[in-house]
């Protein structure tokens, strides 16, 4: 399985965004329980993880991933959406999270 990994982090935030069986530019659901599909924001000691809630599901759609002068270097832009991310960690009341509209335009290293 081409698996996609998404992964922009500082020491506080992150984002991560997965998908197993990536096939290149197109539209995908992501489900960890269908595809290991997963979207995680990190602000601090609070995430959202879209595998807290099996039958949960996001949508990935990649604009274009083009390979760059450099070897083993792609571009790629794309979006994805998500009605719901629940929360865990810090154990502070929190409340889930919509993402409408999240965009990326990222270099990626190709790995075999």
């Amino acid at each position: 399985h081409q698996e996609l990994t998404i992964n922009v982090a500082n020491a506080q935030n992150s984002l991560i965004i997965a998908c197993i069986g990536y096939s290149g530019p197109a539209s995908y659901s992501l489900s960890n329980r269908t595809n290991g599909g997963d979207v995680r924001i990190t602000l601090g000691q609070q995430y959202w993880d879209l595998s807290l809630i099996p039958t949960a599901s996001c949508s990935l759609t990649v604009l274009s991933d083009i390979p760059t002068e450099q070897s083993g270097l792609d571009r790629m832009q794309g979006r994805f959406a998500c009605p719901m991310l629940p929360p865990g960690g810090s154990g502070k009341p929190t409340h889930t999270v919509k993402i409408a509209d999240g965009t990326f335009d990222v270099l990626m290293i190709v790995e075999s």
